[in-house]
């Protein structure tokens, strides 16, 4: 699978979803590699982001700690002037797969046919949980799985809405407890397993 641009001609290798599993007219759901300045694989559901994978990062996309090096598949992500793209491809290549964008589950689905079965079998799908949902714990916030609640806000942030936080409704973020003073003791606090943020509109 070849998934991405080619910048020579203009063409963007995305998915797009059905509208439902009669009418193949296509749906809201749509996933494809987003070009800025840290590309990066972004699922959209209508006009809004649902799904993004962090900018690749040599080793894989930042958001997806599992894609590893396996005996399984290979993968990479290749980014120049000419093609921005990323390919997956089994090793055993009778293996029979696809990926499909499920418009009633807003996922991605990735499906192996099991012959002795004659069943389709779906063996890996994004969003993978509740922290993969874009922007959940909104600005200043992080997710983590294992977490109750799952949404926190990073050191020396508060809930910029306290109430609606309560009410598990995180999608505002988080603010300073305290002004920014950089002539006090401000520093910077290191944080790992975390997706990197989203840089679209960085500069």
């Amino acid at each position: 699978m070849k998934f991405g641009w080619d910048l020579r001609v203009g063409l963007n290798r995305r998915l797009s979803s059905w509208k439902n599993s009669e009418d193949p007219s296509p749906g809201d759901l749509t996933y494809g590699i987003e070009l800025h300045e840290y590309p990066e694989a972004v699922m959209w559901k209508g006009s809004k982001k649902h799904y993004r994978s962090g900018p690749w990062n040599g080793l894989r996309f930042s958001g997806v700690p599992n894609l590893r090096p396996n005996p399984l598949y290979k993968f990479d992500f290749f980014s120049n002037e000419e093609e921005v793209y990323y390919t997956y491809q089994f090793t055993n290549e009778s293996i029979i797969s696809s990926l499909v964008l499920n418009q009633t589950t807003s996922l991605a689905e990735r499906h192996i046919w099991m012959d002795a079965e004659q069943i389709w079998k779906i063996t890996l799908s994004r969003p993978q949980d509740d922290c993969d949902d874009y922007g959940v714990c909104g600005a200043n916030g992080i997710c983590d799985i294992v977490a109750t609640p799952v949404c926190q806000c990073l050191m020396g942030f508060k809930p910029k809405s306290p109430a609606r936080w309560k009410l598990i409704d995180t999608s505002q973020g988080c603010i300073r407890d305290k002004p920014l003073d950089c002539k006090s003791a401000e520093g910077f606090n290191k944080f790992v397993n975390l997706k990197l943020p989203d840089t679209t509109n960085s500069w």
